[in-house]
């Protein structure tokens, strides 16, 4: 099991490979991670890649798997590896979609609907002493839900406008009812919360 501790840096590695499910085919011999800990990175890779059928041009057996699951790589530490990575997975699919919904935004000339309210209050000079007087919170907090729906609004009427253009400048004359348009073409799945 100390094996397995002190290869973790080498398994988080192993563990970004089993992202390439078509993988089938794996030669590290004289790579570093390989020259570490040669049993615990075979054993890692067994455990980890299970779509994997050659390890350093040699065919992995089922006996072979399994002894490299009984050397110390737990179900408990698989779990916790897998976990890590879909959070990663989530976190980079989430930061994907900000930057997708931001370059529409941009295209549309509308970024500003994202970064007005934040603006309004970092610039205001007066705000930190007006947080100080009774009420002032809770009415701040309306004022920024009506902002923000106001915004939200702003940037759905912005990107339909957008996206009506765009699919005028493309479409031939005549052609180009946007009433008829998928949700997706005319904007709706676009919105950037």
């Amino acid at each position: 099991m100390h094996e397995v501790c002190a290869c973790t840096h080498y398994l988080l590695q192993i563990v970004y490979l089993k992202r390439f499910a078509a993988l089938k085919s794996l030669a590290l011999d004289g790579n570093p991670m390989a020259k570490a800990k040669p049993e615990a990175y075979r054993s890692f890779c067994l455990a980890f890649l299970p779509h994997l059928r050659f390890l350093d041009y040699a065919l992995i057996t089922p006996a072979q798997r399994t002894a490299a699951k009984d050397a110390g790589v737990t179900p408990d530490l698989l779990l916790l590896v897998e976990e890590k990575e879909m959070q990663r997975k989530r976190a980079r699919e989430k930061q994907e979609g900000r930057t997708a919904g931001m370059r529409n935004l941009v295209e549309a000339n509308i970024e500003v609907a994202n970064t007005l309210l934040p603006t309004l209050f970092d610039d205001d000079q007066e705000h930190a002493k007006l947080k100080n007087l009774p009420g002032l919170p809770a009415l701040m907090e309306s004022l920024k839900t009506s902002f923000s729906y106001c915004c939200d609004e702003f940037r759905t009427a912005g990107l339909l406008k957008h996206n009506t253009i765009v699919v005028r400048a493309h479409c031939p004359r005549g052609l180009h009812n946007t009433t008829e348009l998928p949700l997706q073409a005319r904007g709706d799945s676009h919105i950037l919360m």
